[in-house]
């Protein structure tokens, strides 16, 4: 009758799409634990075994190794789909890694947890707090974990620019989510992540859509993302301080990689170049949203879009630090990497900006730029821009006072140079420079003047006037486009 009825049981499972296997068990480990305890006995918190990789290799698909209030000094390998989690009960378990191996916690399988725990990387041996480097860890839960920078160097200063926090290297198409994180250093006077966040290749989730998602990160890039493969970002509701986010050549078809909701600012502005970087976005299929964020205490670049197109920058807000060099947005069609200027054929980039609001600096300076577009690898014949629209009817961007030029046109010309305030390690490709020779129409925004906000259509002489001053264009030099408001 029980064989019969189990059968019985098992068909209907099967025909319902249920299964039967039990769930997984949760195993501890403490350092009062012993590793010659049993599983069962493991299974109770006041009997656990004593190391994580044991724990590990005891474990099975579906399992929790529960990781008890303590100080552990191992390098831990992942190697099975399960949840590896710091007790809730205490503080937050130290792990230290064995000053051995790269990483503190590697990486190597599917579906696999790391939540609640705490992560001091000393860079002295240690590059990584959790690191993969295998094609398929897809369905990566990193959460609520702090990961920090730990090698004590006496100065506020010291950045140690290849480790970093989280390293995702080469992982094909998998798909992941990174939130409810802390990547920053354990103090001031210790050294600080190159990167918080690298993944190469992947795509995932960084933050989510509610506030209680976010990441606070801090490094010379916070986060660094390069080849999204297999589907689109998502980085939403983070608080970044640094290089905040850099985005580099998205695989074709993986959709629209959205930058949403995000505090972004620059700790030290004299020290960083751009708070964020799209880079090589040119493959069809492929776009970029950067949608209601704050970009803050820039002293160079807010956003800075280089040989790209179908980028949507919308609904921003951008307060400069007083600086006299800051530049809200930039476009180039030079993309800026160290690659040979061979491989930068003729493109046509291209860009929205709508519905952002452009502040003066905190302290007003009269100088800097809202939008500037550059053409930095003229291509004889080449169309260099296309379909760069600012401010529509229904989105206009708002223009503040205080700004020397809202929207100027460069006139560089030659053979091309370093990048004004670029990357100092990164020489850029030598290409031909020519002055930006693309017409914009900016009739649907919001000027801000001494005597009101108002839109140019309704502009009086005298406004008009006010308003070409803070414009450089055809007027300007005759090499240039023409910036139409009428």
């Amino acid at each position: 009758m029980k064989k019969n009825l189990l059968n019985a049981l098992a068909v209907l499972a099967f025909s319902l799409g249920v299964s039967l296997t039990a769930e997984g068990h949760t195993y501890y480990v403490g350092n009062s634990g012993d590793n010659a305890r049993n599983q069962v006995q493991a299974r109770t918190s006041s009997t656990p075994w004593q190391t994580i990789n044991h724990a590990i290799s005891q474990s099975a698909n579906g399992d929790s190794v529960v990781v008890l209030s303590g100080t552990y000094q191992e390098a831990i390998l992942i190697n099975k789909q399960i949840a590896l989690v710091g007790d809730d009960g205490g503080s937050k378990p130290l792990l230290k890694g064995d000053g051995v191996e790269l990483a503190i916690i590697q990486v190597s399988a599917p579906n696999v947890v790391v939540s609640n725990l705490l992560l001091e990387v000393d860079q002295a041996s240690t590059f990584y707090g959790i690191m993969s480097s295998n094609t398929n860890v897809n369905g990566l839960l990193i959460e609520k974990n702090s990961i920090l920078s730990s090698a004590f160097s006496g100065t506020d200063s010291c950045i140690q620019f290849q480790t970093m926090g989280i390293y995702l290297d080469h992982i094909g198409t998998s798909g992941y989510t990174i939130k409810k994180n802390i990547i920053f250093l354990k103090t001031l006077l210790h050294c600080g992540f190159g990167r918080g966040i690298r993944a190469i290749e992947g795509f995932g989730t960084i933050g989510g859509p509610s506030v209680t998602d976010s990441n606070f990160i801090g490094a010379s890039y916070a986060i660094q993302l390069g080849e999204p493969k297999g589907g689109a970002m998502r980085i939403e509701q983070n608080h970044l301080i640094g290089r905040c986010i850099q985005l580099v050549d998205p695989v074709a078809n993986t959709g629209t990689h959205t930058i949403q909701n995000n505090l972004l600012e620059s700790f030290r502005p004299s020290r960083v170049v751009h708070l964020l970087e799209i880079r090589g976005v040119t493959n069809t299929g492929s776009s970029v949203l950067v949608d209601n964020n704050r970009f803050m205490q820039f002293a160079f670049y807010g956003i800075i879009s280089s040989r790209s197109r179908n980028v949507t920058i919308s609904n921003n807000t951008f307060t400069p630090y007083d600086t006299t060099t800051f530049i809200s947005v930039a476009l180039n069609t030079k993309q800026l990497t160290a690659i040979d200027a061979t491989t930068q054929g003729a493109f046509t980039n291209s860009a929205t900006i709508i519905g952002n609001v452009f502040n003066k600096p905190l302290n007003e300076s009269g100088g800097g730029a809202n939008i500037i577009v550059y053409n930095h690898n003229d291509i004889a014949g080449a169309n260099s821009y296309s379909n760069v629209t600012i401010g529509t009817a229904a989105s206009p961007n708002t223009f503040k006072l205080g700004v020397k030029h809202n929207i100027l046109l460069d006139t560089n010309s030659g053979p091309s140079k370093l990048f004004p305030f670029f990357e100092e390690e990164l020489p850029t490709a030598i290409t031909n420079m020519s002055p930006a020779l693309v017409d914009l129409d900016i009739t649907n925004n919001l000027f801000e003047l001494t005597s009101g906000t108002v839109k140019p259509c309704v502009m009086t002489f005298a406004q008009q006037a006010e308003l070409e001053t803070r414009l450089y264009h055809i007027n300007d030099n005759i090499n240039l486009g023409f910036i139409s408001y009428l």
